[in-house]
């Protein structure tokens, strides 16, 4: 993760995982579509908290077949 407006901030990796292991996907970020067209992560401000978070979402891989998932992730 990266910050471009702030130059005192240091790159922060958010996931470090083989991409052949599809047990520990943890999901793709979800993108809204801008007025110009283009498409942005969504981010999510959650009432009365501080945080930024993003929804993922993956097809969750398990032994038994997959199972798709939506996860809040706090930034």
């Amino acid at each position: 993760m990266i910050s471009p407006c702030s130059k005192d901030v240091s790159p922060r990796i958010l996931f470090d995982r083989s991409s052949e292991d599809v047990y520990s996907d943890p999901g793709s970020p979800m993108l809204r579509r801008t007025p110009a067209g283009t498409y942005v992560i969504a981010k999510i401000k959650k009432e009365n908290d501080e945080g930024t978070y993003i929804l993922l979402n993956g097809s969750g891989a398990t032994s038994e077949g997959n199972i798709p998932f939506l996860d809040l992730f706090d930034m």
